[in-house]
């Protein structure tokens, strides 16, 4: 209701006499650059008392990457992408086609339990899963449809909701160039991928097709691959408005290595890149269809986003061997089925005032997802013998939320807002056995979540910006955690940021900030039981910088330090697997001309070297630092035909993709030890990819 009565009132209210150009609400489809990409700098003001409202930046870390900034990136999936944002890496020890690690200011996020990530609007994370909490899956994506990536560190903008805690980034979608592009790839990993993509000539770029599909056998055991992708999108006019539709696809199956126990690679008994027969793995599919309208007025800009989707994922995996189970072993698959639909609506109004632009933003959100879901003990050849667990039910969110920014002379920004969610559980949960069985009573759940926020940004000289912020952010709970009656677990979290940002034209761009978050319960995966499990209220003080240097012409240099200080509350002791500090160094070179006149050649080269050091163990072990290093080439003949060369691991180091901490069995011919140990997952071995990309 209240988003209702805030648009009719803005409606209502009569326009300045001033003549006001806006840019384009976040998230809008627009053809023109200007209106697609308002600038970061101060509005300025002509005879004709025209101003352009900024999407204004609310920390240090914040911002928005474009196509050609993502092109240099050596990336092969959408979830790659993410690493864009400050502070911000990746880990996938699943096999390719399970959800990525993230690891963020002191955060080991899981599978996204503490970063929230939506597409055009659209919520990604997925609620309830059985393997994890926020579970992202990006796989129906391709890396080419992301035309932007804008980012948040934190829970920062009111339009951004559950899981938003630690970061979130939104993908807009579209393909950069126009044509018919068809790419064929391969790999000493035994891999061979294919794509076709193709956008109309003279339509922008919401119009587009691809399919793209490939296998591979990976390097080592226990690493093969197999998926199908595939989009296609259409927009353009629709009388005043503009209508977008689109509707994309995946189907990943994979094998996973697992874990290996330190024990057995010291002794020489296993190498890195080998893996015990638990038969791990799964199968991952999507299929999300998404529409969005956005028009504007005179100074108001409004938005309509509905959505629906299905999923489905297998998961099989054995953390500890048969410590547990000595008969069948520890194996257990996770079936998860959602169907999920959405619809939300947001309304703009813009003020000149004193120089600046001032602005009122209002918006509701509905999300609705209706799943079922088991949990089976498998052997070895994934043959079940128990039902472990068996659960259906549904979960609603229903959000509205209020912000204003008030803009004084283009020195300072004020920004403050509330968003409110309401949550509805509606659950029937079998554990150890079948609904089928005995049909459990329902638990029905709610919770009433306010968070609001506030900032301030100043801009005491043209080329200097300080910033502070504070926001509430949340993590909803499992669903199969709630309690018939009682209040829904959510768990809450409040974040603190401040720092500068330094530009000098175009060429230098330097960023400081200093953090805090507090949150009420911390999740931590279990191995044992399969599960995260709440261990407790954290806090986490830290500071992240980077920097951007473009020195000469194409060439860009990146660099990012984060350190992050993770504790428990209570008794002061670091959070497991919580990374402390991390480092990137970029260097990316964009189009550079090797050839010009009737056969122009260029090269673009993305070269990009992540560490992250050393993280607390549970029972006082400590995890080695990891370092890895990627690149990226094309060199581009004649506008139409490019070679392609993909490099990972670059330096062939013998990487550790995690560390992890507790009992296990996995060789049966030797004595069974209840101590716990350290399990290794590897990181990603040295392959080389080339292809021919053509354009037409």
């Amino acid at each position: 209701m209240a988003p209702l009565l805030l648009a009719a009132l803005l409606l209502a209210t009569p326009a300045p006499s001033a003549a006001v150009e806006d840019a384009a609400p976040e998230g809008d489809d627009d053809d023109s650059a200007e209106a697609d990409e308002p600038s970061d700098e101060t509005p300025q003001i002509d005879e004709r008392v025209e101003v352009r409202a900024p999407r204004p930046a609310r920390t240090p870390t914040d911002r928005s990457v474009e196509r050609a900034v993502l092109d240099t990136l050596p990336v092969r999936s959408a979830d790659e992408l993410l690493q864009v944002v400050p502070g911000l890496q990746l880990s996938q020890h699943g096999g390719r086609g399970k959800a990525q690690q993230y690891l963020t200011r002191g955060f080991d996020a899981a599978h996204g339990s503490d970063v929230a990530v939506s597409l055009e609007g659209i919520p990604l994370n997925e609620v309830s899963n059985l393997h994890g909490q926020g579970y992202i899956d990006l796989g129906l994506v391709a890396p080419e449809l992301v035309e932007r990536l804008d980012v948040v560190k934190g829970p920062h903008g009111v339009d951004r909701g559950d899981f938003a805690v630690a970061a979130s980034a939104d993908l807009r979608l579209g393909l950069a160039e126009e044509g018919l592009g068809l790419r064929l790839l391969g790999g000493t990993d035994a891999s061979l991928e294919g794509q076709a993509r193709w956008r109309p000539r003279g339509a922008s770029s919401a119009n587009f097709a691809l399919l793209e599909g490939g296998f591979g056998e990976g390097v080592g055991q226990e690493r093969d691959f197999r998926f199908v992708r595939a989009g296609a999108g259409v927009g353009g006019q629709l009388g005043p408005a503009r209508g977008r539709l689109f509707l994309l696809g995946h189907d990943h199956g994979f094998s996973s290595p697992g874990v290996l126990r330190e024990d057995d690679l010291e002794a020489g008994r296993m190498g890195l890149y080998d893996a015990w027969p638990a038969g791990s793995g799964g199968r991952s599919r999507r299929l999300l269809l998404g529409g969005v309208v956005t028009g504007s007025r005179a100074h108001l800009d409004w938005r309509i986003t509905g959505w629906g989707g299905l999923r489905d994922l297998l998961l099989v995996n054995n953390f500890t061997g048969f410590a547990r189970d000595p008969v069948h072993g520890d194996g257990r698959a996770v079936t998860h089925r959602v169907g999920s639909g959405g619809l939300s609506a947001q309304v703009r109004r813009s003020f000149p005032v004193l120089g600046d632009v001032s602005l009122l933003r209002g918006g509701a959100e509905l999300r609705v997802d209706r799943f079922r879901q088991r949990q089976d003990g498998v052997e070895a050849d994934r043959t079940p013998h128990e039902i472990q667990l068996e659960a259906q039910g549904s979960q609603l969110d229903v959000a509205a939320f209020v912000a204003g920014e008030l803009g004084l002379s283009g020195r300072v920004r004020v920004t403050g807002g509330i968003r409110l969610d309401v949550l509805a559980f509606d659950v029937e949960s079998a554990e150890g056995g079948s609904l089928e069985d005995e049909p459990p009573p329902v638990a029905r759940s709610r919770a009433f979540v306010p968070s609001p926020q506030a900032g301030l940004q100043v801009r005491p000289h043209r080329n200097l910006e300080l910033f502070a912020a504070w926001g509430r952010g949340f993590r909803s709970p499992q669903a199969r955690g709630v309690v018939d009656g009682q209040p829904a677990p959510v768990s809450r979290s409040d974040t603190l940021d401040a720092g500068l940002r330094w530009t000098l034209r175009d060429r230098v761009d330097l960023r400081l900030g200093g953090f805090g978050v507090w949150l009420q319960d911390e999740l931590v995966f279990d191995h044992a039981s399969g599960r995260f499990l709440a261990s407790g209220s954290t806090r986490r003080l830290g500071f992240e910088t980077t920097g951007t240097l473009r020195p000469v012409g194409p060439l860009r240099i990146d660099l990012e330090v984060t350190w992050a200080d993770g504790r428990y509350v209570a008794g002061g002791e670091p959070i497991p697997y919580a990374p402390r500090w991390m480092g990137v160094a970029g260097l990316h070179l964009d189009r550079l001309a090797l050839a010009r006149g009737p056969a122009p050649a260029r090269l673009s080269l993305g070269l990009r070297a992540r560490v992250i050091g050393p993280r607390p163990l549970p029972d006082g072990f400590v995890s080695r630092t990891g370092f890895v290093a990627d690149l990226h080439a094309e060199l581009e003949l004649r506008d139409r035909l490019r070679l392609l060369v993909d490099v990972r691991n670059l330096f062939a180091t013998p990487s550790r993709d995690g560390e992890f901490v507790y009992p296990s069995w996995f060789d049966t011919t030797r004595p069974q030890s209840l101590l716990p140990a350290v399990h290794v997952t590897a990181g990603t071995p040295f392959t080389l990819r080339a292809g021919l990309e053509v354009l037409l």
